[in-house]
């Protein structure tokens, strides 16, 4: 196909992606979603996705500390924006959505540089969970829990120190770890 189909494709995705989160969002706050950035179809497709989060949450113990939080590390020189931390059947979860067709490693290390973030600042987390929500009936949800999360972390913070390496690089500097760099 075009390269530009593609493009706008992919960026259709994105944005049913991104009206999910806000819809979620939104009814997590007891808000109304405010829609009017979304096309129609964008709406109906991302509202699917919002019927497998509750077709997940049925029997569920959900109580709500936070949505859509950002939060930054100095100790680490990054930070984040998480999308629910609650306490899920009296568990403290952080809670990543995905409206992609699957959960990567990459997904695990975010949610766990997440929960890292919120640690520094003095809050507790007992697990996280990826949860996927389809975009159609049909893909469902998938639900990935972690309750160990160290090696994520660490990998996290691997790609946080390449990063700063990189970033020396092509600026033809000399690499100066930060005190927080991964042994």
């Amino acid at each position: 196909p075009d390269l530009p189909t593609v493009y706008a494709y992919v960026d259709d995705l994105a944005r049913i992606g991104s009206c999910a989160h806000h819809i979620l969002d939104s009814h997590l706050k007891d808000k109304d979603a405010e829609l009017g950035d979304f096309t129609p179809n964008e709406v109906t497709v991302a509202k699917n996705s919002v019927a497998r989060y509750f077709d997940w949450a049925i029997g569920k113990d959900i109580e709500i500390v936070s949505t859509d939080g950002e939060v930054v590390s100095d100790v680490h020189r990054f930070g984040g924006k998480y999308d629910v931390y609650a306490r899920i059947d009296g568990k403290y979860t952080v809670v990543d959505f995905k409206t992609g067709s699957g959960l990567y490693l990459e997904n695990e290390m975010q949610v766990a540089a997440y929960a890292e973030l919120l640690r520094e600042k003095g809050m507790v987390v007992d697990q996280l969970i990826l949860l996927r929500i389809g975009r159609t009936v049909t893909e469902g949800f998938e639900e990935r829990v972690l309750t160990e999360w160290a090696n994520h972390w660490m990998a996290f913070l691997c790609l946080r120190q390449l990063y700063d390496v990189e970033k020396a690089i092509k600026k033809g500097e000399l690499f100066q770890p930060h005190l927080s760099a991964v042994a």
